[in-house]
């Protein structure tokens, strides 16, 4: 009996034993299911924030490059605008300068005419229409209208107070109220210019435009341009001009060349000894309307050379048959300075080409000067007849000491390219020789 007791105690330890093994043997599986499906759910979440900065770092990557390239457009657009605003300023200042340039002549042109209309107008002849046409442009030039009160006691205070400044050297007179009243009664033409103009800053229009001030111009100093007393030679000035807007303000702004509101308009800036030089054609004109016999006096000043030849008044028809000969002979000079420098030409001009061209420009002005001697009645000029015969005895020089042939050599000393007869031509226009006959 008790054998089987002990036989059934061990039997049913060992299938307690077995029983417990299978739930050790269970739960252990379960863990590693458990660990396994942790692991993989760790494995897809490790995955998953991979994929999720891979494709941030995808992002960023694109961004960027799209960044790159943005700028790398926006790089070529500013340098395809600076080229394009460069080349449009560079245009713009081309056509400034060809405008002033333009200007510049008009007032050569017109100063060169004036000696022959106050001739006209001592001798109390009609001006012709191109004569009425400068004094028209040129107001300020116009002895008839200096014989009016106001204009002439303008000219006349203008050039008191600058006698006065030259001695004392008081720039301050010049912004003194009667200097400034006289400044626009004599170049208030010129100031209003600017009226209608629309200014881009203000947005409005120009509705009036006066003398407002002079002002100091900074410019570069050099030692050598201090004097011993310490003031500077070569100080320069610009003119300030009170400008009226459509909209009611008021601006005080320099004097351009083209006296336009275009930001690249220079400021005009000149020397006192230049105001003077271009006032002294109104100096002038005043004292032929003052004192008319002195006018012979003062035409010289004009020129900037002695007057050669006979002191008797020419006739009208003299003094336009010397008009016409003089701007035939400038533009000859003109024609063939070009064909020498190669103005105007896309290829320039050189060897039989450029002689022929030569040729051709002397033997048209040849035949327009013959024109012009026939149709005034006159004897052909020394250039005309060609021919034997020492040209250079035919021409007086104004320069003392040196007789015609001097100033022609020192002519083509100067430009090698030129001959002769070119310099002489030259010579004769800007005054340094007259016709000997």
């Amino acid at each position: 009996m008790a054998g089987a007791f002990v036989d059934g105690a061990l039997k049913g330890f060992e299938m307690m034993e077995r029983h417990q093994a299978r739930k050790d043997e269970k739960a252990r599986l379960s863990d590693m299911d458990a660990f396994k499906r942790q692991e993989h759910t760790d494995q897809k979440n490790r995955q998953a924030q991979i994929d999720k900065q891979n494709a941030i770092h995808r992002k960023e990557e694109v961004t960027l490059k799209n960044k790159e390239f943005d700028s790398l457009q926006q790089y070529r657009t500013d340098t395809l605008n600076n080229s394009n605003l460069s080349l449009k300023e560079k245009q713009q200042n081309n056509l400034w300068k060809q405008a002033h340039q333009e200007k510049q002549d008009l007032h050569n042109q017109d100063i060169s005419i004036l000696p022959a209309a106050f001739d006209l107008l001592e001798q109390e002849q009609a001006l012709p229409k191109e004569y009425e046409e400068v004094f028209e442009r040129n107001p300020h030039l116009d002895p008839r209208r200096l014989f009016e009160k106001e204009a002439g006691e303008s000219v006349d205070t203008v050039q008191r107070v600058m006698g006065e400044v030259a001695k004392t050297g008081e720039m301050a007179q010049f912004n003194s109220p009667e200097f400034k009243g006289a400044i626009n009664n004599v170049f208030g033409h010129r100031f209003k210019k600017a009226i209608g103009q629309y200014d881009p800053l203000q947005k409005s229009k120009i509705v009036d435009s006066e003398f407002y001030a002079f002002i100091p111009a900074p410019r570069e100093k050099k030692l050598s341009d201090v004097q011993p007393d310490g003031k500077v030679d070569g100080e320069k000035f610009a003119m300030s001009m009170l400008v009226t807007y459509e909209n009611g303000n008021q601006e005080v702004k320099p004097l351009t060349r083209g006296g336009t509101t275009e930001p690249d308009d220079p400021v005009t800036a000149f020397a006192p000894k230049d105001l003077i030089g271009q006032l002294k054609p109104v100096f002038v004109a005043r004292e032929i309307a003052k004192s008319p016999e002195m006018y012979r006096r003062h035409i010289k000043s004009i020129r900037g050379t002695q007057q050669g030849g006979s002191q008797q008044k020419e006739a009208p028809q003299k003094a336009e048959y010397r008009k016409a000969k003089s701007q035939l002979l400038a533009a000859k000079a003109k024609a063939l300075s070009d064909i020498e420098s190669g103005k105007g030409a896309a290829i320039p001009l050189s060897g039989d080409a450029k002689i022929a061209a030569i040729k051709g420009v002397e033997a048209q002005f040849k035949n327009q000067s013959e024109q012009l001697d026939s149709l005034y009645g006159a004897s052909p000029s020394p250039e005309s007849k060609g021919g034997g015969g020492d040209s250079k005895a035919k021409y007086i020089s104004k320069i003392d000491g040196v007789d015609a042939g001097g100033v022609i050599k020192k002519f083509m000393e100067a430009n090698k390219n030129l001959t002769e007869q070119q310099a002489t031509q030259i010579a004769i226009q800007q005054g340094y020789l007259s016709n000997g006959q």
